[in-house]
């Protein structure tokens, strides 16, 4: 409920005192970016893709491995009595779209706010360092 509240509060801050109205244009179009590039993002044996991930499949994978027994006993524990359907939705479905909203949200607001950031530091350093939301300050 925390997590909410706090997600409500940082649009209503950025609605507010940003003046930001594109939630969920923001939302769809990182949305959409990562689907169409979610193979590119995610070709660990591709040297081209990333040297540091590229480098090192092996490590990752044995990551996802040795966290799945963990994962797999926590999920199975909560989700005990619970039909394939709420299942899917509950561990797949909901946390997927939650996700997708909080940094849709978290990242459209802190983009805003890099642009402020960036204005006040361009006049003068030290005063950016005390910048707040309000767009008629800077």
């Amino acid at each position: 409920i925390m997590v909410c509240i706090l997600m409500i509060s940082v649009v209503l801050i950025g609605i507010f005192s940003l003046d930001i109205y594109n939630f969920l244009q923001y939302i769809a179009k990182g949305t959409g970016l990562l689907i169409y590039n979610f193979l590119d993002y995610n070709d660990f044996y591709n040297e081209s893709s990333d040297t540091w991930a590229a480098a090192n499949p092996i490590f990752f994978n044995l990551w996802f491995a040795a966290w799945a027994a963990f994962v797999a006993v926590f999920v199975a524990k909560i989700s005990k009595g619970r039909t394939i359907r709420e299942f899917i939705l509950g561990v797949v479905g909901f946390p997927t779209i939650f996700t997708i909203i909080w940094f849709g949200v978290f990242g459209c607001v802190g983009a805003e706010y890099r642009e402020l950031i960036y204005k006040a530091m361009s006049n003068d350093v030290p005063t950016a360092l005390f910048i707040s939301s309000n767009k008629s300050r800077i």
